[in-house]
């Protein structure tokens, strides 16, 4: 017998292997999920890569902490770092900085005015004109195009909320920050920041207020929209 006819041989006994154990399966009632479970794991898995890379991002951001109050009660000598409590919020006529914080030095309150009124359909299409026409009368070769969501992000004065913070860290120094594992300083609560968005705020003008804020107060935590 050669080397062809002994394969023959063994392919032909490990089909009718296959054929028996088929068979056994039908008359034992039983079904073969294998097939169906490597389906559903692969169609699972392209979803979620789908997802993950077309709709989700990060916010690097923290949610505002939950005061120890028995800090005070167990060592009576202990300062309580309580920042500065500094708030701002982005609504749809403006920033507001205030602070919320129970001691002095307590910021005023700063409004910073909204440069158009981009959350109505009209004052939206009249500010993306304006946005277009100063763009083509610095480069008349532009092509670019302005959209929704970057004129509401422009409609907003980052400038002057970014100078607004740091006059308010110039002005309320820390002695000595301390300085972490990592070697990053540790500001304590001096350097939190509140963002309060409203629930119509683009997500693009949040990473712009975060960015503007971070220089000033780099840790920026977020608390539920305002109306």
């Amino acid at each position: 017998m050669n080397v062809a006819q002994v394969r023959a041989k063994a392919r032909r006994a490990m089909r009718k292997l296959e054929d028996e154990y088929a068979q056994e399966e039908m008359e034992g009632g039983e079904l073969n999920l294998v097939p169906y479970l490597d389906i559903v794991t692969n169609l699972t898995l392209f979803l979620l890569a789908s997802i993950s890379s077309g709709l989700l991002g990060n916010l690097n951001a923290a949610v505002p902490p939950i005061a120890d109050k028995t800090v005070g009660a167990k060592n009576p000598t202990t300062v309580e770092d309580k920042g500065l409590g500094m708030i701002v919020a982005v609504t749809k006529t403006g920033l507001k900085i205030f602070s919320i914080a129970d001691a002095p030095p307590i910021p005023e309150e700063i409004n910073l005015p909204i440069k158009a009124n981009v959350f109505e359909p009209a004052g939206l299409q009249t500010f993306l004109n304006k946005l277009q026409a100063e763009l083509l009368a610095k480069d008349p070769k532009s092509k670019v195009k302005y959209d929704a969501t970057e004129a509401i992000t422009m409609a907003y004065d980052w400038d002057r909320l970014g100078v607004e913070m740091k006059k308010i860290r110039d002005a309320n120094p820390i002695p000595q920050p301390k300085k972490k594992p990592d070697g990053s300083l540790d500001y304590g609560h001096s350097r939190e920041v509140i963002l309060m968005p409203h629930g119509e705020i683009p997500y693009d003008t949040l990473v712009r207020a975060m960015d503007t804020l971070r220089p000033s107060f780099p840790d920026v935590m977020f608390s539920p929209g305002v109306k």
